[in-house]
């Protein structure tokens, strides 16, 4: 505009009538040109943010629906889960991990959806893959269940040492009895063993769990019984405990016929050794476990 104005003021500068009125019809159409184009802009502007307003509105209508569909996936799930764990029947184990299956996959699609609206990076994304992270820990917990389970008295073997199921809880650990242990001199017995997919707590020790050729044992933390005459027919001499669970109606008669001298207590740091030491030396006596020791 600020070049059309000098054309006319230099048509003016020449005095000819003719020269100021071509420059003026010139700059007239172009201002009348730039105006129209101002005008187009302004409407193409304004058609621009409708659209957007209209998109982000179909956007966030979408994402809520997506949003309600995967809750409501992930709801199911758990409650198909739960009611197999109470059940332990397969069928429903089976119907809970498609459940599951179902929920990881429109977590994934909310996770893709609140991407591309809001971002990577938005709460609105972590929402979501905070949900497929749940969804995956429900698959997790479906497949487990399809797992065969073990059974109150089946016999299994860990690290050639023989356990018996005791309790089989519908969650948590289970708890067994180490029935026959390892042909070793020196044996172990775990804290816990693993089998079936499902952690054992090994809390007790089986009447003759030993070998004749083992002459020590170290017990884990979690044992709390030691069945009678539990080290006869072994070389056993010397007893180390690591657990702190051991009551006199858990020792009774468990050193009887047993060739066992020495009781170590190893439960932890000095003061608690020393702590139940004293604790022990009451329960592991001649008249409560069948034969005099020595407790330390």
């Amino acid at each position: 505009e600020e070049q059309l104005e000098k054309a006319v003021k230099s048509a003016e500068a020449t005095g000819d009538p003719a020269a100021i009125a071509e420059a003026k019809a010139v700059r007239d159409a172009a201002k009348a040109d730039i105006d129209k184009a101002k005008a187009d802009a302004d409407a193409a502007v304004a058609a621009a943010d409708t659209a957007l307003a209209k998109a982000t509105d179909l956007g966030k209508g979408v994402s809520d629906t997506v949003v309600k569909q995967t809750d409501d996936a992930l709801q199911n799930a758990d409650k198909l889960i739960n009611d197999a764990k109470s059940s332990g029947d397969k069928a429903a184990a089976e119907a809970a991990l498609k459940a599951a299956q179902d929920a990881l996959a429109k977590a994934k699609a909310e996770l893709e959806l609140m991407k591309s609206l809001y971002g990577e990076n938005s709460p609105q994304a972590q929402a979501a893959q905070d949900k497929v992270n749940r969804a995956e820990a429900q698959v997790a917990a479906a497949q487990a269940l399809l797992v065969e389970q073990p059974k109150v008295g089946e016999r299994f073997v860990v690290a050639d040492q023989t356990y018996e199921v005791l309790t089989v809880p519908a969650s948590g650990n289970c708890s067994a009895t180490l029935v026959k242990a390892n042909n070793a001199k020196t044996v172990v017995v775990p804290e816990t063993v693993a089998y079936k997919g499902r952690t054992f707590e090994v809390n007790e020790i089986n009447t003759k769990a030993f070998y004749k050729n083992t002459k020590k044992v170290t017990l884990g933390a979690n044992v709390d019984t030691i069945d009678k005459q539990a080290f006869k027919g072994s070389k056993v001499k010397t007893v180390i405990l690591k657990t702190k669970d051991l009551t006199k109606k858990g020792v009774k008669g468990s050193l009887k016929g047993s060739k066992v001298t020495t009781v170590k207590v190893k439960v932890g740091a000095k003061k608690a050794n020393q702590k139940f030491v004293k604790k022990y030396k009451k329960i592991f006596t001649k008249k409560i476990a069948g034969k005099k020791v020595t407790v330390k």
